[in-house]
């Protein structure tokens, strides 16, 4: 019997916490959701920082090809 897929939704601002958090959960075989709210915050530079850092995740899985790492939806 197959194991069912771990997954886990990942709160993601751009900085370094989030961005380790969501390596993380990469690393230890969770397929990842990505999840960023947009509360008016004054920087945008918020969620472009948090759009960049889910790109370059989703762009590490495809590359990496490893059977535990799955693509940042």
């Amino acid at each position: 019997m197959a194991l069912p897929e771990r997954t886990a939704v990942v709160l993601l601002s751009g900085g370094l916490d989030s961005a380790t958090a969501l390596a993380v959960a990469r690393w230890q075989g969770y397929s990842c959701h990505a999840l960023t709210v947009s509360y008016g915050q004054r920087h945008e530079v918020e969620m472009a920082a948090a759009t960049r850092v889910a790109r370059s995740a989703r762009k590490a899985v495809r590359s990496s090809g490893g059977a535990t790492n799955r693509p940042v939806r």
